[in-house]
C-alpha cells in the first residue's frame, strides 16, 4: 500500500505537468505556430479607383520576403523577386486600357519558407473626364447678359486631358433652360 502511494505521488505531478502543457497550447505535433504573419499593403491604388496601370505594394515578414506575384482576376501578370528583404516595395506595371471598368487586383507574397499571403482589391477605372475653365468672362452674372446683346464678346478657356485636348466647343444660348442655340464657337 505505501509503495502504491510513492507510485501515485510520482505520477501526479507529470500529469499536472501535461495539463499545464495543454491548456497553454502546446502544439510540439503540429510546428510553429506563427506569429509575425506576412503583411501587404497596398501603396497604389489604395481605394477603389484606379486611374493608372499600376500596383504598387509593401510587402513585410519576419522570415523574408522571397517573391510577390501579382494577379488581375485569375491572371498572373507578374511577379517581382523580393532577394530575401524584411520589408519588399515593389511596383507592377499592366495595361490599363485592357482591363474591364471595374476588376479585382490580387497579390500574392511568399517568404523564403513557402508561407505565402493573399491581398485583393476590388477596383474600377476612373473616367477619364477633360477638366475645363473659363478665363474670359471670369464670372457669368445676370447683369452681363447686358454685355452681350447685339455686341461682340470675348469669351477665352482653357482645357486640359491626360491624352491631350483636340477641340473646345462653346455653345452660347439664349436662356439656361432654353434650347435655342445662339452661336457655336469652336478651336479647330
Amino acid at each position: 500500500m505505501l509503495s502504491h502511494r510513492l507510485l501515485m505521488a510520482r505520477t501526479i505531478p507529470l500529469f499536472v505537468l501535461f495539463a499545464i502543457l495543454s491548456a497553454w497550447g502546446c502544439n510540439c505535433g503540429d510546428g510553429p505556430v506563427r506569429d509575425d504573419p506576412i503583411t501587404i499593403k497596398f501603396l497604389y491604388p489604395t481605394g477603389g479607383e484606379i486611374d493608372q496601370g499600376r500596383i504598387r505594394v509593401r510587402v513585410e515578414d519576419l522570415n523574408k520576403v522571397e517573391r510577390v506575384e501579382f494577379y488581375i482576376g485569375k491572371k498572373k501578370i507578374g511577379t517581382k523577386t523580393a532577394g530575401e528583404k524584411t520589408t519588399f516595395v515593389t511596383t507592377q506595371q499592366f495595361d490599363l486600357n485592357a482591363q474591364p471598368d471595374a476588376f479585382t487586383i490580387r497579390v500574392v507574397a511568399f517568404d523564403i519558407n513557402g508561407e505565402k499571403a493573399e491581398k485583393k482589391l476590388p477596383v474600377r477605372k476612373i473616367q477619364d473626364v477633360p477638366k475645363i475653365r473659363f478665363l474670359k468672362p471670369t464670372k457669368l452674372l445676370p447683369s452681363h447678359s447686358k454685355i452681350f446683346v447685339g455686341k461682340k464678346f470675348t469669351i477665352q478657356a482653357e482645357a486640359s486631358h491626360l491624352k491631350g485636348i483636340k477641340e473646345i466647343v462653346v455653345n452660347l444660348f439664349p436662356k439656361p433652360d432654353q434650347k435655342e442655340l445662339l452661336k457655336q464657337c469652336s478651336t479647330e
